[in-house]
């Protein structure tokens, strides 16, 4: 008792530990498709801040970033820094879960950032002025001042207010300050919502000036019949100015004045900017919602256009470097070298959205998703194309057998690999195809189609081959016993053996004892839309609702229920294996979420969310086995790929269906428990040197009893609890089987 009470002691402390949370973002190299603000605090040190809660840091001026901080369902809004060590971060409310809202660091900024709790979630913009003195404004048109972490806000301004119905509201908002580092802080406003409530027409924007460092505001300019958007200042005098239309203004004597800088009178179109960046009085770059760069090197005097390749320009910004580097980022993170002649993405990744991963090692795999299908023979670290096509419609799935064959479904069509994916072929099935949802094997020779829909009728069929995809059967699904005979979308088909091929719909769980030719309703009160599990044919976990998950032990006799840490939409559950921590199970969703469950003694010791580093939409578990440890893989939209090299070893390998595992066996060892000694049978189908090792209860290898060419057969080993003259002391050991692809592996308990 005191033993396992112990082991569940330091299971806990592990769980609240960071270096529990082992996963890693492999892919992309970095979120470019999420960065919400960067900034640089010398030529070659800077920092970008995502809205997935990722904190990244370069040493080499944004040639490469590394990922120095993530708080998890954190959106991290906006970064500033007041010296080359002292910065500050806002996040403002995002995903349940989330629990940061205001980050500082000090001297050592390498190494750690502090939360502090300043009542800052209503920030529209701020700025720090000292390591203790923030201004901020907020939702209700209002400048207000922190001078220390620990006391209220200062009121310093506050906007007109106008009454709209019953409501009271400011009459715009305060959208950026900027500190000239002499007392004088400046803010850019604007009247938006006066101006949609028909209280204004005109004066739409305006300048607020401080001369006290933020304590008293008085108006410095007002003017436009447009909304400024950004503002930049490279000394007290020189400025400029964008917003709601396509010029860019520009003021010489501190913003007091401002006139038309640059105004595209050549085009038909005019596209309003986002924001406007300066490194010096020559070089002056602004970003417009077409993903237009338009950028002088002469002070303004001259300019420029450059389209760039972006997507959903509107979210993206711009910023200068002093050296003259400019980045654009958002949904990309784009760079130039030469003042904006040409341009570049700093990432090396794909930008794709995967949908299905597949490994046939713990190096080797293969995704589908938006740009087709791709390989990697690193983990996941690196993805090339090995077959383009663009995401336009449809549904996709893959299913590699081994290191050479395998099967896709993509834009409706089932394609066919047999040298690793440098050829895929496609294989025509009928003229009368309207969709295929995925594709599932056994073994080389027996696959199935599922949910296989015609033009020509709205019933669902599975289409099934048993020569290893020469020939395909189709086989109507029919829901016998339910209110409608209409099948209703299933994601995922599973096959546990030659006797048990499952799915889980909305209509329940069904199962097939004759691959696929007819089916069954196990139980029609379990239902999902897409995230189950079987890990054999009597154990299973079902996305059952958002906010909980049921659990079987006894192929669908008997359910035991387990609440989810927060509510969330289950896209795919894997059951990895029993573990001396217990049964283990991950599960991945909507908001990046991912969860992992431990089962043990009848019941859910422990469950806990696990960092993902996203906030994208994850579709796909992939795990992996070798030498007993677990590979874990998820993967899903904004190119993301997460894994883990499980830190425990799994003590029961889930059957192999590609080696027949129904005539492979590894029998229990009897008697047990056992002293001093017990027996171990096994068969074999086929010839093939055959290994049974047994370890203890940390992995370490004891024992080898087998390690020999084995004709077919039944054969029975035995096995002494004395190595040499030292008995080995009382306790849990392992024994398993290696027979070609086929790996099995028991528990067993000596007592002495």
């Amino acid at each position: 008792m005191k033993t396992k009470l112990l082991s569940y002691v330091i299971l806990l402390l592990l769980v609240l530990s960071e270096k529990y949370y082992s996963q890693q973002l492999l892919y992309p190299d970095i979120p470019s498709n999420a960065i919400n603000d960067i900034v640089f605090v010398n030529d070659s040190s800077g920092y970008f801040i995502t809205c997935y809660g990722s904190i990244y840091v370069t040493s080499n001026g944004g040639n490469t970033w590394a990922l120095q901080k993530h708080y998890q369902r954190n959106n991290l809004a906006q970064i500033e820094f007041i010296n080359e060590t002292q910065g500050f971060i806002y996040s403002p409310p995002s995903f349940i879960g989330d629990n940061i809202s205001f980050l500082y660091s000090g001297e050592e900024i390498g190494n750690f950032w502090n939360s502090a709790d300043i009542n800052i979630e209503d920030v529209l913009t701020f700025i720090p002025i000292s390591n203790s003195k923030i201004i901020k404004s907020d939702d209700y048109g209002q400048i207000s001042m922190l001078d220390n972490f620990y006391e209220r806000w200062d009121v310093k301004y506050q906007m007109p207010r106008f009454i709209g119905g019953c409501l009271s509201f400011p009459y715009g908002e305060i959208v950026q300050f900027h500190n000239f580092g002499n007392q004088r802080i400046l803010a850019l406003c604007n009247n938006v919502h006066a101006y949609n409530s028909n209280i204004i027409q005109d004066s739409l924007s305006f300048i607020l000036e401080s001369t006290n460092e933020g304590n008293s505001w008085d108006t410095l300019w007002i003017g436009l019949e447009h909304l400024m958007h950004s503002f930049v200042f490279v000394d007290d005098s020189l400025g400029w100015m964008v917003g709601e239309n396509s010029n860019i203004y520009h003021t010489a004597d501190g913003g007091r004045n401002w006139i038309i800088q640059y105004g595209d009178s050549s085009s038909q179109e005019h596209y309003n900017f986002n924001n406007i960046s300066a490194v010096n009085s020559k070089n002056i770059f602004a970003l417009n919602i077409n993903s237009e760069v338009v950028f002088s090197n002469n002070g303004g005097n001259s300019w420029e256009k450059k389209q760039l390749n972006l997507t959903n320009s509107i979210n993206c910004k711009i910023e200068a470097k002093k050296n003259g580097e400019v980045f654009v980022f958002g949904n990309d993170l784009i760079k130039t070298n030469d003042n904006g002649t040409s341009w570049a993405r700093v990432s090396k990744s794909l930008k794709v959205n995967f949908h299905k991963i597949d490994f046939v090692s713990e190096k080797l795999g293969w995704g589908i998703g938006s740009l087709g299908i791709l390989k990697t023979i690193d983990g996941g670290r690196s993805w090339d194309v090995q077959y383009e096509k663009e995401y336009l419609y449809g549904n996709r799935s893959i299913e590699m057998i081994d290191s050479l064959e395998g099967w896709a479904i993509i834009e409706g069509k089932l394609l066919h690999t047999k040298n690793g994916g440098s050829a895929w072929n496609t294989t025509n099935l009928t003229s009368d195809l309207s969709f295929m949802r995925g594709v599932t094997f056994l073994n080389e020779d027996v696959g199935v189609i599922f949910e296989f829909r015609k033009k020509s009728t709205d019933s669902v069929f599975n289409m099934v081959t048993t020569d290893g995809g020469i020939t395909w059967k189709e086989y109507l699904i029919e829901a016998k016993n339910q209110q409608s005979d209409y099948i209703t979308s299933f994601f995922k088909m599973q096959f546990t053996d030659t006797d048990h091929l499952w799915f889980v719909n909305q209509q329940g769980v069904w199962l097939s004892r004759d691959t696929a030719k007819t089916w069954n309703i196990i139980d029609s009160n379990i239902s999902c839309f897409s995230g189950f599990d079987f890990y054999d044919s009597l154990t299973a976990m079902v996305a059952y609702k958002q906010g909980t998950m049921a659990f079987t032990k006894d192929g669908c006799k008997t359910w035991e229920y387990v609440d989810n840490p927060y509510s969330f939409q289950t896209n795919d559950i894997e059951i990895v294996g029993n573990t001396m921590q217990g049964l283990l199970t991950v599960a991945c969703g909507y908001d990046g979420t991912m969860v992992a469950y431990y089962y043990e003694g009848g019941r859910f010791d422990f469950v806990y969310n696990m960092v993902s580093y996203t906030t994208n939409l994850l579709n796909d578990i992939e795990v992996f086995i070798k030498d007993n440890r677990p590979n874990i893989w998820w993967a899903g939209n904004g190119s993301t790929i997460v894994y883990r090299l499980s830190e425990y070893l799994i003590t029961d390998i889930k059957n192999n269906y590609s080696s027949s595992p129904q005539i492979f066996s590894l029998s229990q060892n009897y008697p047990n428990p056992f002293n001093p000694s017990t027996i171990i049978n096994y068969s074999v189908p086929k010839q093939g040197n055959v290994t049974i090792i047994i370890y203890d209860a940390l992995g370490r290898e004891v024992a080898n009893l087998v390690n020999e060419e084995k004709q077919p057969g039944s054969y029975e080993v035995e096995f002494e609890s004395t190595i040499g003259s030292q008995p080995l002391a009382s306790g849990i050991y392992f024994y398993q089987i290696r027979a070609g692809e086929f790996i099995q592996t028991k528990k067993m308990l000596l007592l002495r």
